[in-house]
């Protein structure tokens, strides 16, 4: 369950699951925007826009002003 609320989860077709910022990297490509991201499959910007995504998403609630509405990996339903 930590895994899954850590960091954004995306389920291919065939049933193969990418996590991460390759996950935007695929939902970018799909609807021809793909040029957009296409730099951070270069090899020193994929780990730098990987480590990114990471430490964002380790950080998001307390980054967009939700931590107090989370505890104990539940959060309260509410308006943001």
């Amino acid at each position: 369950m930590d895994d899954l609320i850590g960091q954004i989860h995306g389920v291919m077709p065939n049933g193969t699951i990418v996590r991460g910022v390759e996950v935007f990297r695929i939902a970018y490509e799909t609807v021809g925007l793909g040029w957009l991201l296409a730099p951070t499959k270069w090899p020193i910007l994929r780990q730098l826009s990987d480590a990114c995504y990471a430490w964002f998403a380790r950080n998001r609630l307390l980054l967009t002003g939700r931590a107090s509405k989370c505890s104990s990996a539940r959060c309260r339903v509410g308006r943001y």
